[in-house]
């Protein structure tokens, strides 16, 4: 991302090309349609990622999560996105979609609070108190089944 004169003000990876973006009116996110196919939100003070959408060719898919995973969806469309797991060189990796752990995923609150907050972890406690409930951050490795 430049400046107005210019000058580089960061840098970030992408999945994709990015095929268009714009800076919201008020210059703190910029959103850029991806050709992954998804939009995806970044925080304009360093570029880092705090949302990113799916719409489903159907119309009636969609998925809006941040970047560890926390996420609301259209019915159906939590099997669209998920963890792939290495099982080892010589096999395929095994997909969990993350409907699998919608009860500790599936969070509008979250998902909401990061474009007013632009920071995960502030979204979480902001969401997480709101609710009177405390964070366990508990990785996905130790959701999986045996």
């Amino acid at each position: 991302m430049f400046d107005d004169e210019g000058n580089l003000r960061w840098t970030t990876l992408t999945p994709g090309s990015a095929l268009c973006v714009n800076i919201s009116a008020n210059g703190r996110i910029a959103a850029a349609a991806i050709g992954d196919g998804t939009i995806r939100w970044y925080r304009m003070t360093d570029g880092k990622e705090i949302l990113a959408l799916f719409v489903h060719k159907n119309g009636r898919h969609r998925i809006l999560w941040t970047p560890s995973g926390y996420y609301t969806a259209s019915a159906g469309a939590d099997n669209l996105l998920g963890w792939l797991i290495n099982t080892g060189k010589d096999s395929a990796p095994d997909f969990f979609p993350i409907s699998r752990f919608r009860a500790a995923y599936c969070r509008a609150d979250i998902v909401r609070n990061m474009l007013i907050v632009r920071d995960e972890t502030e979204a979480i406690r902001l969401a997480n108190e709101a609710l009177g409930k405390k964070h366990e951050e508990i990785p996905v490795q130790f959701m999986l089944p045996p």
